[in-house]
């Protein structure tokens, strides 16, 4: 038995009407743009979806974006038939490469198997329910505003986790190692230094890899779990591999130390007409023109600063930056942005109607493993 065209459309109703697909306007409209071109017998290629679709001509950054929100759209799918849909008969499809749907029967539905229908709508009820928990999460608090746009403005996300820059030359121990200097960050640092030592430049070199600190995971954890409470997700780089042009292009998330990362200290300080941020330090002026400096560079044992900063980005994208030079700072502070009841409170207390800021936070920690922040500064920015 097929379906009719009258009963795939009802079908493809009743998937973007779901509560997996409720707060994803994106993954809805596509499901049903490619489902109407399935079922009128339209080949549905990269170029027709993102000019039809998307209304962009043809272009790598269009080809990348259809790629995405397919991508998005199956992941979506296969949320809906393991909750929602589970008990549904027929199934839609897309397989990867393709940009059509495939209508069949669902594998794990069998037609000669029923339950008497009270059992059945109470199931389905438990599911609706879990469905709802899995995919939003409780529902004591919305989106959280700060994070909106990141969820709802139709670009990409990219997380960049600030990674050490090494070299390759003799270690502690005699032997050739990875070796790391603070004060060299790059290969133009390395150049420098060795016209200043030149009779080191037989003996460093550019290492072909770097490092990151247990900060980097703990941070991309606190993000996924919050943006998979949105049905969202993130692509991530490394900062020193990065390609700044992308971060002109997609709303971007910083985590990670100060003193190596020249080029979004930049995004920071164009952002920002109060805060004046160095590899070293950062200077406030404030309302009354005193000038108020705070030492980075600290050694992080027992405190350190964390500067959190959401700022309008370039072309309509958005910025949220989190900076400190040792883990605990960076760590308690995304943890702290990451939680709906604190940034509720935050945005109560200190922003008011806005969403773009910069915030001063001491970070103190015993061990480095319980933490305790206090504000020091915070000013709302005018996008």
């Amino acid at each position: 038995m097929m379906l009719e065209p009258t009963e795939k459309y009802k079908l493809l109703n009743k998937i973007t009407s779901s509560t997996v697909f409720k707060k994803s306007s994106t993954s809805s409209a596509l499901l049903q743009y490619i489902g109407k071109a399935t079922i009128e017998g339209k080949d549905l290629k990269e170029a027709t979806i993102a000019l039809e679709f998307f209304k962009q001509q043809e272009s790598e950054k269009a080809y990348n974006k259809v790629r995405v929100s397919v991508y998005n759209l199956r992941k979506k799918l296969d949320a809906y038939y393991k909750t929602e849909g589970l008990l549904d008969q027929w199934e839609v499809q897309i397989e990867k490469g393709q940009y059509l749907i495939q209508f069949g029967r669902q594998k794990s539905a069998s037609s000669n198997w029923s339950l008497p229908k009270w059992i059945s709508a109470l199931l389905l009820i438990g599911i609706g329910a879990l469905a709802s928990y899995l995919t939003v999460g409780p529902q004591k608090v919305a989106t959280p505003d700060i994070w909106t746009a990141f969820f709802d403005n139709n670009r990409n996300n990219t997380l960049y986790i600030g990674d050490a820059y090494g070299l390759m030359g003799r270690t502690a121990t005699g032997r050739i190692g990875w070796n790391r200097d603070y004060l060299i960050n790059d290969s133009e640092d390395l150049k420098s230094f060795l016209v200043e030592q030149p009779h080191l430049k037989d003996s460093l070199e550019n290492s072909n890899y770097h490092y990151m600190t247990a900060m980097a995971a703990i941070g991309t954890k606190q993000l996924c779990h919050l943006f998979f409470n949105q049905g969202s997700d993130f692509k991530i780089r490394f900062t020193t591999s990065a390609d700044i042009r992308e971060v002109s292009e997609s709303n971007s998330i910083y985590i990670g130390p100060v003193k190596t990362q020249p080029q979004f200290i930049s995004f920071f300080n164009q952002g920002n007409t109060q805060f004046k941020l160095s590899p070293t330090q950062l200077i406030y002026n404030t309302d009354s023109g005193e000038e108020q400096i705070f030492p980075i560079n600290l050694d992080g044992k027992e405190f350190e600063y964390a500067l959190v900063s959401r700022l309008p980005g370039p072309n309509n994208t958005e910025q949220f930056f989190f900076f400190s030079d040792h883990d605990i700072g960076v760590s308690a502070t995304l943890k702290y942005f990451s939680q709906a009841d604190s940034l509720a409170s935050f945005k109560k207390q200190h922003l008011g109607n806005g969403d773009y800021f910069t915030a001063l936070f001491k970070v103190s920690g015993i061990k480095r493993t319980s933490t305790d922040l206090e504000l020091i500064q915070v000013k709302v920015i005018e996008p």
